[in-house]
């Protein structure tokens, strides 16, 4: 044409009439397989060209514009709409027309969303068949709907007015060019297609804080792990599986793309109809229908909605007109495979009260405001929508394992109605920029049964019913099976045991470390200061009689809960497997690393093909593989032998032996250096001492901490030195004063006059939280005419001598100390060491006399190391040879 405007289909095909030739039916047959490589850079070309740099604004339109596209190839194969059809029969408005009706129509039918537009065809009939009041009503309807109930969802650059609709229209002609002659569905996957819509999503997608993507690598490795094929034959219908946070659809794509391994193409049209993704982001929800589609996947069931409303997603309604939405019922998935979003604020203010009230997690002491424990009540989610026996791996912040409050409440709704699998713990390289430190949990629903109108699982109910039967020897299989083992387990006699639970407590039982440990922590509760005050107490004859009662009862609902949850934990061995730390490994380790370098951004593999100790891609039943090591854990095949080469990586332990039940405060939290296993080193480092282990908190006089002034230090320049974990240099255990800070002298002369957080001579400092957790200095001769407090980011460590006091230090700066204290760190991110866990730490208690020849023996190569040129690892490894001569 005079245009310059050219066809890619000639003029003798079937479907152009004759003197019709510029009224050519485009059809899908007609269509090319899409296997150019170049199409993501002529898009990028096409946005330089005009000038366009909203590169997110950018991906929203091209998504709108494949999802048209999706829909015309699926539902208008013979009569295709989606394209330019030339200067000659065709216009930029009827263009946009014709985009803006398919996508109302793919909106629908794919995401059960009403879409407002209005086409000629609506005012054509609204004009033949209405009278004139009727019609200017409904026109003025018409206004108002598109004044303020519509979006332009193609609008690369902004438009409002004529000229700028006229500019967008050329950036949209030349898109929608590029991909008009080509197929973006397939009956079988296009890899290529996938590959080229990964491109898209790296380059376009910015994600969130507590939002990222899985990579796919990991959604490979979760998919080989999981016994799918043996789950397949098992269920004579096709598994329901969900996502409930799909973001991409990574997930869904990659199980239904491994359901070809196992299927025939005849069966998979009907598997995909039972995937289900759910997405509360309007964009990812779009995205994901998008993905499953590029992937000839498009029977997968896309919902945008919160995933979290179960009420509502259970009790559907659809308005008039309105594609019937699934529903999302209690109980009727078969596997969940998740990375669902953590540490959102405000996230409880979105959900109905029906909904929140479905959550036993939710209750009247949560601030709906500021709670940001979503990653919790997506955990109590997987519990309702998971079907008996059924399977689960989820992607979840590492804090999940031991922090308290709601999530400890989070680990008994787990305990109670799964059987872990196996826990993955995945380092702060696997997802980029975020830096999080995450696990996936390998879950196995318990059965249940049905009471009051709700499921429970069969286990946690018995147990609990007969911990609190009146007799527990009523009942023989408890009292020789869990009763048993959990006394041996604790070292406890049965006998007397069994009568403490029955309300005796027997003095040998009493005297025992933990009893001791329980009636401390009982006269530190308000119950107790409560009985003191009351005046029943005061008038009482038998004031003792009254407190043993009340610390009988104390005691006995914490040890019922003890032996509650380690009968549940009883029967279960669970996988571990760890990263390594070193990041140079960990790449290695995850088979790829990301890249920030400009133009190159985002994840490379390492090699081609991948390797990674992970899984091989296309062999699942590698044996030399971790993902095998899963798949044989669902199965309770025996993993007699852990491969060599995986046991840096892998170790095998008792759930009971992953928990602390010697605390206290039993919070079930969750440790992957079992106390018991290949990994018991670590966490109790001098298991091997020929001395008796004693806890720290029996060692030492006092353990002190102290704070800063409200607004911090950095306004003042004299004062006493404020020591906090940057002024510990952890290699030589000294104190650096390179950049001093400084408290007011008022400030620390309050804190003098309580005695806390002063420092004196020889006293150890160990930094409590962040980065530096763990960091230990002894103070030496730095502060004899200095006055110095700590902050509130330093533990400070006294003895009742000062030999006693160097020794602790020694034994606590050395490899097997620092093993210890790092052992010791809980919550997420960069987390911390608590009071009570650094109490806790097992240590050699070796007689003083031994005490002080190691303290002599470790002074000399301190000397030696201030006087000769002698390196840091030489000192140290001086220091070492030393301690483990003494023991």
């Amino acid at each position: 044409s005079y245009e310059l405007q050219y066809f890619k289909q000639g003029i003798f095909e079937e479907n152009v009439n004759a003197y019709k030739i510029l009224e050519i039916t485009p059809t899908f047959d007609n269509l090319k397989e899409l296997k150019e490589e170049s199409k993501y850079h002529e898009f990028a070309k096409i946005l330089r060209k005009h000038n366009i740099s909203g590169k997110e604004n950018a991906f929203d339109k091209l998504v709108n514009i494949f999802l048209c596209k999706i829909y015309d190839e699926t539902f208008n194969k013979n009569n295709l709409k989606f394209g330019y059809f030339g200067v000659m029969a065709d216009t930029y408005a009827n263009m946009q027309d014709r985009l803006m009706w398919l996508y109302k129509e793919a909106m629908k039918e794919f995401l059960g969303e009403k879409i407002t537009f209005v086409s000629n065809e609506d005012i054509e009939k609204d004009f033949k068949q209405l009278k004139i009041k009727t019609l200017k009503e409904v026109m003025q309807n018409y206004i108002k709907e598109l004044k303020f109930y519509s979006n332009n969802d193609f609008a690369f650059l902004e438009v409002h007015n004529k000229e700028l609709f006229l500019k967008n229209a050329l950036v949209l002609k030349e898109i929608v060019e590029l991909f008009a002659n080509y197929k973006l569905t397939q009956n079988s996957t296009n890899q290529f297609l996938g590959n080229l819509f990964e491109l898209f999503l790296q380059k376009g997608m910015k994600q969130d804080e507590g939002q990222f993507f899985t990579p796919i690598q990991i959604c490979e490795f979760i998919m080989y792990s999981l016994p799918l094929q043996e789950m397949l034959s098992k269920n004579s219908k096709a598994l329901r599986v969900i996502d409930y946070a799909c973001g991409a659809g990574h997930f869904l794509n990659t199980y239904a793309n491994e359901l070809k391994r196992y299927l025939t193409e005849d069966e998979l049209k009907e598997h995909y109809k039972n995937i289900y993704g759910i997405e509360k982001e309007y964009r990812l929800s779009k995205v994901s229908k998008v993905s499953s589609a590029m992937y000839g996947q498009n029977e997968i069931n896309i919902l945008y909605a919160d995933a979290l409303a179960s009420f509502e997603l259970a009790n559907t309604n659809n308005l008039e007109g309105e594609k019937a939405k699934p529903q999302i019922e209690s109980n009727s998935f078969d596997l969940l495979i998740a990375n669902p979003p953590y540490s959102v604020k405000g996230f409880l203010e979105t959900l109905s009260d029906k909904s929140k009230n479905t959550y036993k997690l939710f209750n009247d002491d949560i601030n709906i405001e500021t709670n940001n424990s979503i990653e919790c009540f997506f955990c109590e989610r997987a519990n309702q929508i998971l079907n008996d026996n059924a399977k689960a791996a989820i992607i979840l912040p590492s804090s999940i394992l031991n922090k308290d409050s709601i999530y400890k409440n989070t680990r008994e709704i787990l305990f109670q109605n799964f059987d872990f699998i196996a826990i993955v713990e995945l380092g702060n390289q696997t997802f980029g920029a975020t830096g999080t430190n995450t696990i996936i949990l390998f879950l196995r629903k318990k059965e249940t049964f049905k009471q009051e109108n709700h499921l429970i699982s069969q286990d946690y109910s018995l147990i609990k019913e007969r911990i609190e039967a009146e007799n527990l020897k009523d009942n023989e299989n408890f009292y020789q099976n869990y009763l048993s083992a959990y006394c041996d387990f604790r070292k406890f006699d049965k006998e007397l045991y069994s009568n403490f639970l029955n309300g005796n407590l027997d003095s040998n039982l009493a005297e025992l470390e933990a009893f001791k440990d329980y009636r401390n922590a009982f006269r530190q509760t308000s119950d107790y200061k409560k009985l003191k005050e009351s005046k029943f107490y005061k008038e009482s004859k038998d004031k003792q009689d009254l407190e043993d009662k009340a610390f009988l009862a104390y005691a006995q609902a914490i040890e019922k809960d003890k032996l509650l949850y380690f009968s549940l934990s009883l029967n279960q061995e669970v996988l571990i497997i760890k990263s390594p730390s070193d990041i140079k490994e960990q790449k290695k380790f995850l088979g790829y690393e990301w890249s920030n370098r400009k133009g190159d951004e985002g994840l490379k593999e390492l090699h081609e093909p991948y390797l990674s100790p992970l899984f091989e891609r296309g062999n699942p039943q590698n044996e030399t593989k971790l993902n095998t090591l899963i798949y044989k854990s669902f199965l309770n095949t025996p993993l007699d032998v852990i491969p060599q080469e995986l046991q840096i990586y892998a170790t095998k332990a008792r759930l009971v032996d992953m928990m602390d039940f010697e605390k206290v405060e039993f919070n079930k939290a969750i440790s992957l250096n079992p106390s018991n296993s290949t990994q018991s080193e670590m966490s109790n480092p001098f298991i091997n001492s020929k001395f008796e282990l004693v806890r720290l908190k029996d060692f030492v006089l006092d353990i002190q901490t102290a704070k800063r002034p409200s607004g911090g230090v950095g306004k003042y320049e004299n004062g006493a030195l404020s020591l906090g974990g940057e002024h510990i240099d952890n290699k030589s255990g000294y104190i650096k004063l390179d950049n001093p800070k400084y408290v007011p002298i008022e400030f620390y002369e309050s804190f003098a006059l309580q005695d806390k957080g002063i420092v004196k001579q020889f006293d150890i400092l160990i930094c409590k939280d962040g980065a530096l957790t763990g960091k230990i200095a002894m103070v030496r001769n730095e502060f004899i005419r200095k006055s110095a407090m700590i902050n509130e980011h330093i533990f400070l460590l006294r003895c009742d001598n000062i030999a006693k006091q160097k020794y602790l230090f020694y034994i606590l700066h050395s490899y097997s100390g620092q093993q210890a204290l790092k052992s010791k760190i809980t919550g997420s991110a960069q987390g911390g060491i608590n009071k009570t866990n650094l109490e806790s730490i097992l240590i050699p208690n070796a007689d003083f006399e031994i005490q002080k020849q190691i303290v002599a023996e470790c002074e000399k190569v301190e000397e030696q190391y201030n006087t000769i040129r002698m390196s840091i690892e030489e000192y140290q490894n001086l220091i070492k040879a030393i301690l483990q001569k003494c023991g």
